[in-house]
């Protein structure tokens, strides 16, 4: 009996002590679709993907950095979702238009509700 016991609390201590979190992939994303892009007439759309590469998914919210202030503005069009997701973004001119193309350098940040966070470059041209 003595032994049976003993078999019972090692399979109980073994089973309980084993940490099942390790088996379990953290969530990963990426962004697809961010890349330079010209905009000279008054709109421009831009298509974003966010993909889940592994994990349980979670919600994901995009944001817009670096915008330069009285030229052009951006909007999400639905910054926020469960990956596989897909959405856009609109370039839209508000200011004077330049004689030459210039660059500007903005950046598309995705977070997601655990805190990963991943930051990807764009350059828009301007010229309008």
């Amino acid at each position: 009996m003595k032994k049976i016991l003993a078999i019972l609390s090692l399979f109980c201590i073994t089973l309980f002590s084993c940490n099942k979190q390790d088996d379990i992939a953290k969530f990963d994303f990426r962004v697809n679709e961010v890349k330079d892009f010209e905009l000279d007439t008054y709109k421009e759309v831009v298509p974003i993907d966010v993909e889940s590469l592994s994990g349980v998914a979670e919600r994901v919210t995009l944001s817009i950095s670096g915008l330069p202030s009285g030229l052009f503005s951006a909007e999400i069009e639905n910054p926020t979702g469960t990956p596989d997701f897909s959405t856009f973004i609109t370039f839209s001119s508000i200011g004077p238009g330049n004689p030459a193309i210039t660059d500007y350098p903005i950046k598309i940040t995705a977070t997601s509700t655990s805190g990963l966070t991943k930051t990807y470059d764009m350059v828009v041209k301007y010229q309008y």
